[in-house]
């Protein structure tokens, strides 16, 4: 529990040094955790007094997926303890689909073998395929393919790789 403790105390205490202009050092895996954590209290409250709505889990999927689209962005890697507390949230309110297995076993296949998509990407389409359906999930791998395709050429540095999740993300909110 004082890990959780010195996590919130930590993101107070950027808030409050950044008010004051003072600097504070803290590295971005504390301050996301720190975020993270927040998060997950919030839920925990909602649940406790028993105001889920339609909504919520929704508004939950979106918040994480903006988590995971950073992470993507700035390291290009997929945190799996963030991806599991995502999962485990989603299957709390949603069934586990044929769609959503089939997903995560082509990412445990991309965790062991190069297979040009990243094992993060299948994680989060697995996960993300718990919530929508299969002609939903077509159209959302097309969409975020076609903006990735076209950040590709309009960019002018084409030796680094794109990061995939913030266009899943983005679709993904288009399809909703």
């Amino acid at each position: 529990m004082t890990f959780f403790i010195k996590r919130l105390y930590f993101f107070c205490q950027a808030f409050k040094n950044g008010l004051s202009k003072q600097k504070v050092y803290l590295s971005r895996p504390k301050i996301v955790t720190s975020l993270l954590l927040v998060m997950m209290i919030a839920l925990l409250i909602i649940v406790k007094w028993e105001i889920i709505t339609n909504t919520t889990p929704l508004i939950w999927i979106i918040g994480i997926s903006l988590l995971l689209s950073l992470y993507d962005i700035f390291y290009q890697e997929y945190p799996v303890i963030i991806w599991v507390i995502f999962t485990l949230s989603t299957i709390l309110f949603y069934p586990i689909t044929l769609t959503a297995i089939t997903l995560f076993l082509l990412a445990l296949l991309a965790e062991f073998r190069e297979i040009k998509i990243g094992s993060g990407d299948l994680f989060y389409l697995s996960t993300i395929s718990l919530t929508i359906t299969i002609w939903q999930l077509s159209w959302l791998i097309q969409l975020a393919s076609l903006m990735g395709i076209l950040i590709i050429l309009l960019g002018q540095n084409n030796k680094r790789p794109v990061p995939f999740i913030p266009f899943l993300t983005l679709a993904y909110c288009l399809i909703l």
